[in-house]
């Protein structure tokens, strides 16, 4: 993968955790990474793993999906094409697991959109919780989102991010 991305918010040791996943399911996903497997399957199984590893040291964190690229062909040029896949909740791996084998990787990758989609509803509640962004992606935005400024806005809100 190309780009992997964690995006901590304000940190407070009282507040419960809550972790995100921003998952692209774009069409260059479909792509292999190796003879043995696709991009997506690379993606999907680095998010399962750094779910059993947070579980390990913590178990009362909560996680959600968003996926993009998964519900129009890249030939529609959708570049609203972003859902939540899986709500935040405890102990939801299965969830997870089971609505990643559903997922197919064909259309385009507004990471812009994504990234302000998620904060305006996943992330809103930050008086009850703290959030990071785990962002697994092969490439680049498609839809001429400024993924820069979006960035800068978190910034100036005082959300950290930290590209790994």
């Amino acid at each position: 993968m190309g780009i992997l991305m964690l995006i901590s918010f304000c940190s407070n040791a009282q507040k419960k955790t809550r972790i995100l996943f921003l998952l692209d399911a774009s069409s260059s996903m479909s792509l292999p990474w190796s003879n043995n497997y696709a991009r997506f399957e690379i993606a999907s199984n680095i998010l399962l793993k750094i779910i059993d590893s947070v579980y390990a040291v913590n178990n009362e964190v909560e996680f959600a999906v968003r996926a993009y690229g998964s519900q129009y062909k890249a030939q529609d040029k959708n570049c609203t094409d972003t859902k939540l896949e899986v709500p935040f909740n405890y102990q939801n791996i299965s969830q997870i697991k089971t609505r990643l084998k559903y997922l197919i990787p064909m259309g385009y990758s507004p990471i812009a959109y994504s990234l302000e989609q998620s904060a305006a509803n996943e992330l809103s509640q930050t008086n009850l919780y703290d959030y990071s962004i785990i962002f697994i992606t092969d490439g680049g935005e498609s839809c001429n989102g400024d993924i820069c400024l979006t960035f800068s806005k978190f910034i100036q809100s005082k959300i950290s991010i930290k590209p790994y």
